[in-house]
């Protein structure tokens, strides 16, 4: 084992970046991985009887120009772009991903009673001087009132 300030654990996108980061910044740094083979965790492609397979259920995609920043400087010949489609199927209809502002509550207004007490709930929760509230807590305790 070498003499490191850090130790990393997992080489996957999270600790292969922060062991860049930190080595970047002067940091003696040792990544630790268990799979003897592959780094990346579930981020790599594999190939299967000719075919290539995005492991895990997304591609690096990012809206910040920062992330991207980093991606091209560590992989500036590597980083391919491509355009991408990725849905979430639920209860017999898919959705974006990311999820897109009104496209979660279904054209017939199924859901639209259980948003709006979500809503009702957050919005109350703030008034009593707790101050901001995270949608799931709020959530939660709809269901919990509706129970």
């Amino acid at each position: 084992m070498s003499n490191s300030d850090v130790f990393v654990i997992g080489a996957g996108p999270a600790g292969l970046t922060a062991a860049y980061l930190l080595g970047k910044s002067g940091v003696p740094t040792t990544v630790i991985e268990a799979d003897p083979v592959y780094v990346g965790g579930i981020s790599r492609t594999a190939s299967y009887k000719g075919f290539l397979f995005d492991i895990g259920g997304h591609r690096f995609f990012s809206k910040s120009k920062e992330v991207v920043d980093l991606w091209k400087e560590i992989l500036p010949h590597d980083f391919i772009e491509r355009p991408r489609l990725s849905r979430i199927y639920y209860n017999g209809h898919f959705f974006s991903y990311p999820l897109k502002a009104f496209e979660a509550l279904p054209p017939d207004g199924q859901g639209a009673l259980e948003s709006d007490l979500v809503a009702l709930v957050a919005g109350a929760s703030r008034l009593d001087g707790d101050g901001p509230v995270a949608v799931d807590a709020a959530y939660l305790e709809t269901i919990a009132v509706r129970s």
